[in-house]
This record gives C-alpha cells, sequence and structure tokens, in this order.
C-alpha cells in the first residue's frame, strides 16, 4: 500500500501498526477517542494509562502544548531529535507524552497528514514489546486494521520519558537516551548559557 493511501487509515480513526524510530508502534489519529479506547482494548491496558503521541515539527508541538517556561524551546534547541519523551501541559488543559519521532516512515506519512498520531509499543500491557514483524502479525493481525511491513530503521530500547509539566524536569521512565544528559542541558539552557 503506498503512503497516500496509508494516510487515510490515519484520518478515518483506524488502528495501525507501523516501524517507529526504534520498535514497531500501534497507532491512530490523535485525539480520536474511538481509536484510543480500541488500542486499550487490544492491548488490555488500564484506562487511566495515556499514550504518547508523535508530533511531526515544532509547529504543531506549538499548536496543542503550553510553550510555558520556554521548555519548547529548550526540547527543540537541545533534546530532539533525541529518543526522549516530554511530558507538557497542552492547551485545553491536562498533560500529554510527546515526542517528535524521525524515522523513514514518520517523516514520509508525516508529509500526508496534518495531526498527531498515538504511539504505542506492539504488546498486551505488562508483556515484552514485539518488534518481530512475524510474531506482530501472528498476535495482532485480528486485532488491527493495516500492519505496514517494513522494519523499523534500527532496533532499541523505549524512549526516555521526562516530564515538564510541573515547571521543572523530572525523570518518569529511564530508557534510550541518558538522563544525565538531559539535565546538564537543562542546567545549562535555564541558566542561559546557551
Amino acid at each position: 500500500m503506498n503512503i497516500a493511501n496509508l494516510a487515510k487509515f490515519f484520518r478515518d480513526d483506524s488502528v495501525v501498526i507501523y516501524p517507529a524510530e526504534t520498535l514497531f508502534g500501534i497507532g491512530c489519529r490523535y485525539p480520536s477517542e474511538v481509536a484510543i479506547n480500541r488500542i486499550q482494548k487490544i492491548k488490555e491496558r488500564p484506562l487511566e494509562k495515556s499514550f504518547i503521541v508523535l508530533m511531526k515539527d515544532r509547529e504543531m508541538v506549538e499548536d496543542w502544548c503550553m510553550s510555558e517556561n520556554r521548555n519548547i524551546e529548550f526540547l527543540f534547541r537541545k533534546i530532539w531529535p533525541a529518543h526522549v519523551t516530554a511530558i507538557l501541559s497542552l492547551k485545553s488543559g491536562g498533560t500529554l507524552g510527546i515526542r517528535v519521532n524521525h524515522s523513514p516512515f514518520l517523516d514520509e506519512i508525516f508529509t500526508f497528514i496534518d495531526f498527531p498520531l498515538v504511539s504505542t509499543s506492539v504488546n498486551k500491557s505488562g508483556e515484552t514489546p514485539l518488534n518481530n514483524l512475524n510474531d506482530i502479525k501472528n498476535s495482532f493481525s485480528n486485532d488491527v486494521d493495516y500492519i505496514v511491513e517494513q522494519n523499523p530503521p534500527k532496533q532499541g530500547e523505549a524512549s526516555t520519558i521526562i516530564d515538564l509539566s510541573g515547571g521543572k524536569l523530572s525523570l518518569i521512565r529511564w530508557g534510550a537516551f541518558p538522563f544525565i544528559s538531559i539535565q546538564e542541558a537543562y542546567d545549562e539552557f535555564f541558566k542561559g548559557n546557551y
């Protein structure tokens, strides 16, 4: 299937498994409640646990998030495109885990869509994420609308998750990018030495 046709799946509230930066992701259009609820059922995930959302670029992040305390500027100048998810305050209220992810597949799909994508690992809640295409097809092909048969560009860990929504930096989950590097960049940036 070509990428333009695949973009229609996302627009139509479908659930798609696709290659993200280091792992396969299962996702949908954000904020499609119908598709997000399907993903929670597929993963057998508690409703109170939220998902990471992938955004195309700074403009998209600024459309959705408050730019309090220069957090967005910090992320784009010092952190991204590193494999880091940041929890930011939404303009509509609440918070959201956001990552600006650059992989060949995501860069291409974002040329055809103008909305964020929900992204979560391909697994049942509490189980190890699947990253083998055959295992994914055997376990999830009856649950999703489409599986992109293309491997992620590199194998690796899940993203490091940080929280910037409370006016200071805090670590939520260790991951692919060292937190000490984030802390050092944060301290340097907010001391004005950039």
